[in-house]
């Protein structure tokens, strides 16, 4: 019989993805007395907010980012996300 590739896919309840959600929120912590983005992935990773002061600087620490083995494109996502949050930059104007 053969399977296809929907039937194999993990099926994952709103729940969970909720609190997997959660989760990733919780591993992006905003310090504001420092101005840190601290990335708790597989490791805690501090990047220094005051560096990125314009989209263009914020595209150049995505790409330093995406160099990394643990960074993953769900991270690069929240930490688009969150870094937009603090700054008050629209991500879609």
């Amino acid at each position: 019989m053969k399977t296809t590739a929907m039937a194999s896919l993990k099926r994952i309840t709103s729940a969970q993805m909720e609190a997997e959600h959660q989760a990733l929120l919780r591993a992006f912590v905003y310090d504001a007395e420092g101005n840190t983005l601290t990335l708790h992935i597989r490791y805690p990773y501090e990047v220094d907010l005051d560096t990125i002061q314009t989209p263009s600087d914020l595209l150049g620490q995505v790409h330093h980012l995406s160099m990394k083995a643990w960074m993953t494109n769900v991270h690069l996502h929240f930490f688009i996300q969150r870094v937009c949050e603090i700054k008050e930059w629209n991500i879609y104007r």
